[in-house]
C-alpha cells in the first residue's frame, strides 16, 4: 500500500447550513447527513489518526488535529513543511499536501488546488464513520463524477460521463458484445492456423543402469558361551584388636626401712719389731 496515513474526522461543526447545490466541480459526499450547526461558536473540524504505515515514527504522529475557522483565516494549508498552517511530520505527507477550507455556503472542503504540483501519495476520502471502521464495513456510496480517477493499487481508471439516449446505450452494448465475440473467434482461428511444430523434442540422454550390487548373506555368529568367572580364595586377614588404654592402678606408699649403721671396730696397731 505504500506510505499511507488515515485520519478520521470525528467532529465537524458549521456556522450555518450549507446551501450550495452540487455541480461538476463541487460534490456533496453525504447529502443525507444532518449538519451540526454551532451558532454560538466558530466552525471547527477535528481529526484523529486511526491507521499509519508501519515505517512511520510513532513519535511524529499527532494525536489530534483541530482546525477552527474564526473568520480571519478560513483557508488552512496542510503538509509536512513547517511553512504549512497544519504540520504533519509523517513520510506519507508531502511538504505541501492539501488544504482544508471553510466556506459558509459550501461547508468544509478538502482539495489540492492552487498548488504547483499534486502531492506524491494523493489525498483520498473514504467516507467511513467510526462505527463502520470498527465493524470493518464498507464505506458509504461515493458519487461518481466526470473526470473522476479511481485508483486500484497500481491501476487508475478515469471516469468519462456522456449524455446518451436509451437507443444509443443499447446500440453500444450490442457493438461491444459483437466486438468481443469476434475477438474470441479470431483467437480460435489463429490457434487452428498456427503450423504445428515439426521440430522433434530433444532426445533425452540415456541414463546408464547401474549393475546390481551383490549383497553377501549375513554370517551366522554363534552366541557367546557364558564362562563363569574363577573363584578366588580370600586370604586370611589378620584381625587387629583394638588395645584399650588401661589406667595403672595406684601404688601404695611404703615408708623406707632405716638400716642401723654398724661401725667397724679397728684393732689397735702393735709396735713394729726392729731387725
Amino acid at each position: 500500500m505504500g506510505k499511507v496515513v488515515h485520519y478520521h474526522f470525528d467532529k465537524v461543526d458549521h456556522a450555518a447550513y450549507p446551501n450550495q447545490a452540487p455541480s461538476d466541480n463541487f460534490y456533496i459526499l453525504r447529502p443525507d447527513q444532518d449538519y451540526v450547526v454551532e451558532k454560538d461558536d466558530f466552525p471547527q473540524i477535528r481529526a484523529r489518526p486511526v491507521w499509519v504505515s508501519a515505517d512511520e515514527n510513532e513519535e511524529n504522529i499527532q494525536n489530534e488535529i483541530n482546525v477552527i475557522a474564526d473568520g480571519m483565516k478560513n483557508n488552512n494549508s496542510l503538509g509536512r513543511s513547517m511553512k504549512r498552517d497544519i504540520q504533519i511530520k509523517l513520510k506519507a505527507v508531502s511538504a505541501d499536501h492539501c488544504s482544508i477550507n471553510y466556506i459558509p455556503e459550501k461547508g468544509w472542503t478538502i482539495n489540492e488546488r492552487g498548488k504547483d504540483k499534486c502531492s506524491s501519495n494523493g489525498t483520498y476520502i473514504f467516507l467511513k464513520s467510526q462505527q463502520q471502521m470498527k465493524d470493518h464495513m464498507p464505506s458509504d456510496l461515493i458519487p461518481v463524477h466526470n473526470d473522476m480517477i479511481i485508483s486500484f493499487v497500481n491501476y487508475e481508471v478515469r471516469v468519462k460521463l456522456e449524455n446518451k439516449t436509451n437507443d444509443q446505450i443499447r446500440e453500444q452494448l450490442v457493438a461491444q458484445t459483437k466486438f468481443f465475440s469476434d475477438l474470441d473467434h479470431k483467437f480460435e482461428d489463429m490457434a487452428k492456423a498456427a503450423p504445428k511444430s515439426s521440430v522433434a523434442p530433444p532426445k533425452q540422454p540415456e541414463v546408464p543402469v547401474a549393475a546390481p550390487v551383490h549383497v553377501p548373506e549375513p554370517v551366522h555368529v554363534p552366541e557367546p558361551v557364558h564362562v563363569p568367572e574363577p573363584v578366588v580364595e580370600a586370604k586370611p586377614v589378620a584381625v587387629v584388636e583394638e588395645v584399650k588404654h588401661v589406667e595403672p592402678e595406684p601404688v601404695a606408699h611404703v615408708e623406707p626401712v632405716v638400716t642401723p649403721k654398724v661401725e667397724e671396730a679397728i684393732a689397735p696397731s702393735s709396735p713394729a719389731k726392729e731387725e
